[in-house]
């Protein structure tokens, strides 16, 4: 995580490492380009990224401001990030004249960077996040209704996300935890008699939360619970098929095998293959897909490679 981090500093970090200084503060806006920031609009505020000489110019005739390009503190990148002081507020004096949609309609048009700065309900109303499923439906102990929750953004064409259960309560599961580990329900109740852990109990059944990676097994999803009070349903529940399955798991015969199954094969053998792709094609050939029926692999021959009489490092004809 903290390599991640530092990473992530990409301008930031090399701002710094160019000077060795520290950089003041400069809020929403872009250390690096003028203006690439928050905008004011006459209705209220969009992003505006005009990240080159080409795009600044395109704004300022959809602005009816030609003008700034014969202005030296605002005809170039450099100019308007050195006079960003002066070149901000007159830009927010323009940006004002108009509502937000006049801005992100018209310059979209002319293929200058802008958004929309929405609120939480119109983030969930929007077409595409309901399209992409990122709300999702889904039912809790003691909820006569389904209850709304943010969907995962991982999206895989043969992976489907499986939400088995909902956020737990507090302390729901416990007791399960502590007896995976290897607790006795004697010790347990010690822990919860002096007061360590809390151990509570619901009106509403429980459910059960997925066993120790090591134990899992393929179920479908009818399988991880036993009330109606968990009874899965949903835009989504119709994608969702099983539970994943630790690679050190053998998925029986009679399951389907997924190309991750095959590749976790592949891969923890591939140190006695000599052509581990091909062994993986292989094992996808011999599966009911129409679509690898007729993949063939083919390995040009190593090309002859001859010393130099002068030199040790070995050249590619």
């Amino acid at each position: 995580m903290l390599d991640v981090s530092v990473s992530l500093l990409a301008n930031q970090g090399m701002n710094f490492l160019a000077k060795k200084e520290r950089q003041a503060r400069v809020g929403n806006n872009h250390p690096n380009v003028v203006p690439y920031q928050v905008m004011p609009a006459a209705d209220g505020h969009f992003i505006l990224t005009a990240s080159n000489n080409d795009q600044f110019e395109r704004f300022c005739k959809v602005a009816g401001t030609p003008e700034l390009m014969e202005d030296e503190r605002f005809n170039t990148m450099k100019a308007r990030v050195v006079n960003r002081s002066h070149v901000t507020p007159a830009l927010n004096e323009i940006t004002k004249r108009h509502p937000k949609q006049f801005w992100l309609e018209n310059l979209e048009k002319v293929g200058v960077g802008c958004a929309p700065i929405l609120h939480l309900d119109e983030v969930f109303e929007d077409p595409q996040v309901q399209s992409r499923e990122m709300e999702i439906q889904m039912n809790f102990p003691g909820f006569d209704k389904s209850t709304s929750l943010i969907g995962s953004p991982m999206k895989f064409s043969r992976t489907k996300v499986d939400y088995r259960l909902p956020p737990p309560r507090v302390g729901e599961h416990t007791e399960q935890v502590l007896t995976e580990a290897g607790y006795s329900k004697t010790e347990v109740a010690e822990l919860a008699t002096s007061g360590a852990i809390d151990t509570p109990t619901f009106k509403e059944q429980s459910a059960k939360r997925p066993t120790l990676r090591s134990k899992r097994r393929l179920m479908e999803i009818s399988d991880t619970h036993n009330s109606s009070a968990y009874a899965l349903k949903g835009n989504t529940w119709g994608c969702v098929s099983s539970m994943s399955v630790p690679l050190d798991r053998q998925v029986p015969e009679d399951d389907e095998h997924t190309e991750l199954d095959m590749l976790g094969v592949v891969l923890r053998k591939s140190s006695s293959m000599d052509d581990p792709l091909s062994t993986l094609l292989t094992l996808r050939r011999s599966t009911d897909d129409p679509d690898l029926e007729s993949a063939e692999v083919t390995r040009p021959a190593k090309p002859p490679t001859t010393a130099t009489s002068n030199t040790s490092t070995n050249r590619v004809d």
